[in-house]
């Protein structure tokens, strides 16, 4: 396959896990093979273990934070304790399936938009998309992560790589906050990639490419922001 020019992109040789680190920087070489030869198990498998990676030093963390209060004399729930334990043994692991499952949430929605723009990409190639597209999103636990381990406890309901981190806390529970939520550099990222990853397997220009996905994307931010904002019981008027 070296050196061979699929839909005027020079795809080289190489492979899925190549291709985990090759789509940070050259995300149209890394989605021409995908379009050639998708193999989603490299990304995904990475992303899992990311996950499972990230959970466990939360939970860890929470433990911590647990014994930091303790030492301070603040009585801490049994319900509390109870948690932490299920947190480690139950939540931790589950977690690695959910980012599997809202994958294939997404993939369902991108294969379901391109019936209405002339898309004829397989599930398993969109699946591999996706999954690829993703990737910067170790690097936003990685930050987030680190955030959690160095400020006091008090401030770790609060620490957010997003633009939410302009606003006081007070106003976490506004809507402002929920929507702010979402722009962050590496969403942006994940959306970019998405974007080019979905024109590319189908042969679109990079506007059409990136039309339905930044619907599917506005939809979904708008409706999160205000379903949490319900869930905290906050009344929307309010919380500008």
């Amino acid at each position: 396959m070296s050196g061979e020019v699929k839909g005027g992109l020079k795809v080289e040789g190489g492979n899925g896990w190549a291709d985990v680190v090759t789509v940070l920087w050259s995300p149209g070489t890394a989605f021409a093979r995908v379009r050639n030869r998708a193999s989603f198990w490299p990304p995904l498998i990475v992303l899992v273990v990311a996950n499972l990676a990230f959970m466990l030093v939360a939970s860890r963390r929470a433990r911590e934070l647990m014994e930091e209060l303790g030492a301070q004399d603040v009585e801490i729930p049994v319900e509390a304790m109870a948690f932490l334990e299920t947190l480690t043994r139950v939540i931790v692991p589950v977690m690695g399936v959910v980012g599997v499952v809202a994958s294939i949430l997404v993939v369902a929605l991108v294969l379901l938009l391109q019936q209405f723009i002339g898309g004829r990409a397989r599930y398993g190639t969109l699946f591999t998309v996706v999954a690829l597209a993703s990737i910067p999103s170790i690097f936003r636990g990685i930050v987030h992560t680190w955030l959690v381990g160095v400020v006091p406890a008090t401030e770790v309901p609060y620490v957010t790589v997003s633009a939410a981190a302009l606003l006081s806390r007070e106003s976490f529970d506004s809507l402002t906050y929920q929507l702010l939520s979402h722009l962050d550099p590496f969403t942006f990222w994940y959306l970019a990639l998405l974007g080019i990853g979905f024109a590319v397997v189908n042969g679109f220009s990079l506007r059409r490419g990136m039309v339905p996905v930044l619907a599917m994307w506005l939809v979904y931010a708008l409706g999160f922001s205000f379903f949490n904002v319900w869930a905290l019981g906050v009344a929307v008027p309010g919380a500008f």
